[in-house]
């Protein structure tokens, strides 16, 4: 079972086992330093209490929309809904759809190149509390 927990631009969607350690965590610490370090050491630490731990850490930043510029783009967009997902289940687009929880994946959008797709964005409901 997971459990997701929605916190201040923090989404985090974790294991029932996990929820008492990683509530403690988000409600530790102001949210725009969740991720970073030493921060995320308190959280490693506790993980290795039960045989886990922190594997990569990235950090992620919110663009300013107002400075955004449109681009052109040679490819033809497609917006795709999970009955078009059937045939895409294949390593080369594993980082934007999940073979293992195919139920999870609710959209994406395909960048095609005369009929061909050459590049895939998937987005996933990974918590009942999203909805």
């Amino acid at each position: 079972m997971y459990f997701c927990f929605l916190r201040e631009n923090i989404v985090a969607s974790v294991k029932d086992e996990y929820r008492e350690i990683v509530t403690e965590y988000v409600n530790r610490f102001e949210f725009y330093h969740c991720f970073e370090t030493p921060n995320i050491h308190w959280l490693d630490g506790r993980l290795a209490k039960k045989g886990h731990g922190v594997y990569m850490m990235s950090e992620y930043y919110l663009p300013d929309v107002n400075k955004f510029q449109p681009l052109s783009c040679d490819y033809e967009l497609r917006i795709l809904e999970p009955s078009d997902f059937a045939d895409l289940y294949k390593p080369e687009w594993s980082n934007a759809l999940c073979k293992d929880r195919k139920e999870s994946d609710v959209l994406g959008v395909g960048a095609y190149d005369n009929g061909k797709l050459v590049g895939l964005a998937g987005c996933s409901a990974d918590c009942d509390m999203m909805w």
